[in-house]
């Protein structure tokens, strides 16, 4: 499951950098959020 989980988690992460800056500022906590 961590494999599956580092692996989506990657590229929504590069995702939020990429469409707003402030999305590292919220941490990846909040992308995964997103993402699910």
């Amino acid at each position: 499951m961590t494999n599956i989980d580092s692996t989506i988690e990657a590229p929504i992460i590069a995702t939020e950098l990429a469409t707003d800056p402030a999305a590292p500022a919220s941490g990846p906590g909040a992308g995964a959020n997103e993402g699910l």
